[in-house]
């Protein structure tokens, strides 16, 4: 299982980064969790993504992640000693004019398959809308995602666990942002490069293209906006501009 620790500046454990689970490491992955007690799993990317094949000259399915949590209330998988339950699967839907995105949230519950005892229980949350090296078209879902279940989850003390396919673009973007937020409400200065330099010091390659970083600067703004009640509208318009001419760039 492929994932480092990241530290805030306090040298407090508050993400847990990894690659997308395979087959062979889906056990693994799950002792990680109960491991380290991580109450909250954020899924950046689906199972499988299209992905442009330079030989064949045509778009194909890329595997991303093994479906390593259960998808319906009926069915539990199992994995060594480990029963994976999911309790509850909610969709949260966002509306942006004619575009629509959503996020899937499950409650899961673990047990051990002989005995029926408590292990552990986590919520996993699985945002599909962010394509890899790429960039969504709306900030809400992340915000949303941030505000509701990651901020809470690091106020009690739990590393959140973040992962996409390597777990070092979407992911690293992700956790930068949050990172940058920290130090945001607890009144320090925030420069997002040192944010970068500081995540990539302890997951390497974080944060992959240029349309990421500026898709972290939005969802920032986005945030200190919502604690706040201040307007950055002259500031968001400046980075949404350059984020529209990068995705302009990629169509191309």
């Amino acid at each position: 299982m492929h994932g480092n620790y990241v530290l805030n500046p306090d040298g407090e454990k508050i993400f847990l980064a990894t690659q997308g689970p395979l087959k062979t490491t889906t056990g693994t992955f799950w002792k990680m969790l109960i491991q380290e007690q991580s109450t909250l799993i954020v899924m950046l990317c689906q199972c499988e993504e299209q992905k442009y094949d330079e030989k064949k000259k045509k778009l194909i399915m890329a595997p991303k992640s093994t479906q390593y949590w259960p998808s319906d209330i009926k069915t539990p998988l199992f994995f060594d000693n480990l029963q994976i339950s999911a309790k509850r699967i909610q969709k949260i839907t966002y509306q942006m004019g004619n575009r629509q995105e959503s996020i899937v949230k499950t409650d899961i519950e673990i047990i051990d398959k002989n005995s029926k005892e408590f292990i552990h229980k986590c919520l996993h949350i699985q945002y599909k809308n962010w394509k890899d090296l790429s960039i969504p078209d709306m900030a809400e879902p992340v915000m949303d995602i941030c505000i509701k279940f990651v901020l809470p989850s690091l106020k009690a003390s739990k590393p959140v666990t973040v992962h996409c396919s390597a777990g070092i673009g979407r992911t690293g973007a992700f956790i930068a942002t949050i990172y940058c937020f920290e130090l945001f409400i607890k009144n320090q200065l925030v420069k997002i490069p040192n944010a970068v330099k500081m995540l990539r010091a302890q997951r390497h390659g974080a944060v992959q293209t240029f349309p990421q970083y500026l898709f972290m600067q939005m969802v920032l703004m986005e945030l200190i906006e919502y604690s706040c009640e201040v307007k950055l509208g002259a500031a968001k318009a400046t980075i949404k501009s350059a984020m529209d001419r990068q995705k302009s760039k990629q169509k191309k």
